[in-house]
């Protein structure tokens, strides 16, 4: 029987906390027991059953459910909860939106303004407003973050490097998913991201500190193909990515897929790959097809202007590599013998890679035909069970 450690905290299965008790909560109670087994937990109000969540995740608890933290707790989350691995602050750093006074009031014109950031507004200028530097802060004390999901921020190029700093400082090592959408509009504002530099602050300061990472997600930022020039040169540092959204950054075109294909040849783990509203065309949907790594499950091309030619050339590049999945290995060698083990580990690993083959094609919203779709259903009805044409 195992012995317990007498000194060891109790731990927790059900916590409940009312009102006129939370403060003397987080200064005697909670310091006092352990909270690893902690599945039940009722509290008088939602912010501080988000507080004894995060003092949860800091303390011991993986399993608990993501929480958004907010702007103005950042830092204090990051002071009390060192080891938390995981942090949400997705739309938490976006600058408010003010209204400018009437145009009369500073000199010139009668009528109002659009809306503009209020770091603008008074004269801060930066698209983050400040919310890049916050979060780098922050990440420079959370070294044991596995995820990191800070996207709609709209950051714009120097936030992204402070945040590629920061994390090429602090956590890189062990994050294992990295959320930085961005775009979108706001009461009438564009947002753009953080465009080609700050991808390009991203690869040179960061990613090559992730060998870790598993998702990766940069869609909506503005890239063009010198920026995916750059993704794809650093795609070979991340051997264990296995999904990768690139989306509804539309000035990519048929260089910026080139320009990604060189990147993903050594990408053995990829499962999914999300391209789609870049531009691409036919051609370039076809080249990034005839460049992925064996094992992809999950392609997504939509609304990428793909005629039928093209989504044949692309259907056709994917057959060939699932022929080459498929195809049988060569014999082991004579010399030197192996072991039952070993020949039964290598069937194995040769039976789980010959399931690996896409089954969800996705090219809706492109230039295709109910025909078209009929046709490719027919050729290609063995290869891809799950081919999305039809919008």
């Amino acid at each position: 029987m195992e012995e317990t450690d007498p000194s060891a905290p109790p731990n927790l299965a059900r916590l409940d906390l009312l009102a006129h008790v939370l403060p003397a909560a987080f200064h005697t109670i909670l310091p006092l027991v352990g909270l690893r087994d902690l599945r039940h937990l009722a509290a008088a109000s939602r912010a501080a059953a988000h507080d004894v969540a995060d003092y949860a995740r800091g303390v011991a608890w993986r399993e608990q459910p993501r929480l958004r933290v907010a702007r103005r707790r950042l830092a204090a989350f990051a002071e009390r909860f060192p080891l938390a691995r995981a942090l949400d602050v997705q739309q938490q750093l976006r600058d408010p939106v003010v209204e400018p006074a009437a145009a009369g009031r500073g000199g010139g014109g009668g009528g109002r303004g659009a809306p503009v950031p209020a770091a603008a507004a008074d004269g801060g200028g930066g698209g983050d407003g400040g919310g890049a530097a916050a979060l780098a802060a922050a990440l420079r004390r959370l070294l044991d973050l596995e995820l990191l999901s800070a996207s709609y921020n709209n950051f714009d190029a120097a936030g992204a490097r402070l945040l590629a700093e920061a994390l090429g400082a602090g956590c890189a090592p062990r994050l294992a998913s990295l959320h930085l959408d961005n775009g979108g509009s706001r009461r009438g504002l564009m947002q753009r991201g953080f465009g080609d530099e700050g991808l390009a602050a991203l690869c040179e300061l960061a990613l090559p500190r992730m060998p870790r990472l598993r998702v990766l997600r940069l869609s909506m930022n503005s890239l063009t193909p010198a920026g995916a020039a750059a993704l794809g040169a650093a795609l070979p540092l991340l051997p264990r990515l296995r999904e990768l959204d690139l989306a509804t950054n539309g000035a990519l075109g048929a260089a910026g897929a080139a320009a990604l294909a060189r990147g993903l040849g050594g990408l053995g783990e990829l499962r999914e790959l999300n391209v789609g509203f870049c531009g691409l065309g036919g051609a370039g949907v076809a080249a990034l097809a005839a460049a992925l790594p064996p094992g992809l499950v999950k392609l997504g091309a939509a609304g990428n202007g793909v005629d039928a030619e093209g989504a044949r050339a692309a259907a056709t590049a994917l057959q060939a590599l699932q022929a080459k999945l498929r195809a049988p290995r060569a014999p082991p060698p004579l010399w030197p013998p192996q072991s039952a083990q070993q020949r039964q580990r290598q069937q194995q690993q040769q039976q789980q890679q010959q399931q690996l083959a896409l089954v969800h094609l996705n090219l809706t919203f492109n230039l295709l035909s109910g025909d078209d779709e009929d046709g490719l259903r027919a050729r290609f009805r063995e290869v891809l069970p799950e081919l999305h044409v039809a919008i």
